[in-house]
C-alpha cells in the first residue's frame, strides 16, 4: 500500500480514475483525517398571520377589533354606526382634544398573528440560538477536514497531471527522433546528436523510462 510520493512516473500514467480515487482514500487515511457528516443547518422558525378578526373601520384607522364577524355585526348594529374617536384641532394644539363622531363604519376582516405562535417563537428562538452555536462549530470541523483532504486529492492529481504531461513529452521526443534518424538515412548516431540539440539530457532519459526496450532513444 504506497503513497503518491512512492509511485513513478510510469506507474502513475497507468492508474484508472477508481484507483486514483483509491489512492486519494490511502492518503486521507494515513494522515488521519476522518470527514464528519454534512452538518444540518437549523431550518428558519416561519411564523405566518393565521387568527381572524374582524374589525370596524373608520376608512384605515380601526375603531375595534373582534374575534368573529357576527360579534362584529352586532356591535356595528348596536351602535347604529354611532362611533366616536378622539380628534383636535390643529390650530389650538394636541393637547386640547375632543370627541367626534366617525363618518362612516364598516366591517373589515384581516388576518393577524396568533399569541400562542408567537410564544413559540420566542421559545424556539432561544433553542435556535444554541442550535446555531452547535451548527457553527460541526460546519467548521466539516470544512476544515474537507479541505485538508481537497489538498491531498489535488496533490495525488497533480502528480499524476505531472506523470501525464512527462509522458506525452516523451512520446513527443521518441518522434522526433524517428523523423531525425529519416532525415539522417537511419543513422541513429547523428540523429541522436540533432535531438540533444532539441532537448536536454535530462528530458531523453527521462522519455526513455516511458519507452519500451524496441523504443530505447540510443
Amino acid at each position: 500500500m504506497k503513497t503518491v510520493d512512492e509511485y513513478t512516473a510510469q506507474e502513475l500514467v497507468e492508474l484508472s480514475s477508481e484507483e486514483l480515487e483509491r489512492l486519494v482514500d490511502i492518503e486521507v487515511m494515513k494522515s488521519g483525517i476522518v470527514l464528519p457528516d454534512v452538518p444540518t443547518k437549523p431550518g428558519d422558525f416561519k411564523i405566518e398571520k393565521t387568527a381572524a378578526v374582524w374589525e370596524i373601520c373608520n376608512g384605515s384607522e380601526v375603531i375595534c377589533a373582534f374575534p368573529s364577524e357576527e360579534i362584529a355585526q352586532a356591535v356595528l348594529s348596536a351602535s347604529k354606526g354611532e362611533f366616536l374617536k378622539e380628534s383636535y384641532i390643529y390650530e389650538i394644539g394636541y393637547e386640547f382634544k375632543f370627541m367626534e363622531a366617525c363618518k362612516k363604519a364598516d366591517i373589515v376582516k384581516r388576518y393577524v398573528y396568533d399569541e400562542s405562535d408567537l410564544r413559540a417563537r420566542a421559545k424556539k428562538l432561544k433553542v435556535s440560538s444554541s442550535e446555531k452555536t452547535i451548527y457553527e462549530n460541526k460546519k467548521r470541523e466539516y470544512d476544515e477536514a474537507f479541505g485538508k483532504i481537497q489538498r491531498l486529492r489535488d496533490h495525488v492529481m497533480s502528480a499524476y497531471w505531472q506523470a501525464m504531461s512527462d509522458k506525452e513529452n516523451a512520446e513527443k521526443i521518441y518522434r522526433t527522433f524517428e523523423r531525425y534518424k529519416q532525415l539522417s538515412n537511419g543513422d541513429s548516431d547523428i540523429a541522436l546528436g540533432f535531438l540533444k540539440n532539441a532537448f536536454t539530457g535530462d528530458a531523453i532519459e527521462n522519455a526513455n523510462t516511458f519507452l519500451s526496450a524496441d523504443k530505447q532513444i540510443a
